[in-house]
């Protein structure tokens, strides 16, 4: 199986959480040390939950939205495979004609599709959350065709 290697998530969790950084920290610390555990989903949010009991205040209903949102991107990202370019460029919608550009230039454009689509998908935590397993593949697909053009 892949090494998983985690999803750069300071930017989603910081949309859906308010509040001081050294909470954001902590709570950043406990979702990547509990979704490294490679725990199915309820395990791994009863971890979350117990790793933060103390936390004062309590962890937030959009934090604990948040981390099943994460949770499901991430794994989502780790199960999906990629055969080709061709198929990351459907995911991510990328037209045909733009195989054809230079690699930096398909990497542009790769890099666009993803966060025109992700800022759609993610618009509050509850579309977030919905569609995140979606996020998560396309994320692969962003890496697949970053990955691609340098080599």
């Amino acid at each position: 199986m892949e090494q998983k290697s985690l999803i750069n998530i300071e930017h989603s969790i910081t949309k859906a959480i308010t509040g001081d950084k050294d909470r954001q920290a902590l709570v950043n610390k406990v979702i990547i040390k509990t979704i490294m555990e490679e725990n199915n989903e309820e395990k791994a949010f009863t971890m979350f939950l117990w790793h933060l009991a103390d936390i004062d205040p309590p962890i937030s209903f959009s934090e604990l939205l948040v981390f099943k949102a994460i949770y499901r991107m991430f794994n989502s990202y780790c199960d999906f495979l990629i055969k080709d370019k061709q198929q990351a460029m459907d995911i991510l919608d990328i037209p045909r004609e733009t195989l054809q550009l230079p690699p930096d230039e398909l990497t542009k454009q790769a890099k666009i599709s993803y966060w025109h689509h992700f800022n759609e998908l993610s618009g509050d935590i509850h579309t977030f959350l919905t569609n995140a397993q979606k996020i998560g593949v396309m994320k692969k697909a962003l890496n697949f065709l970053c990955r691609q053009t340098v080599a």
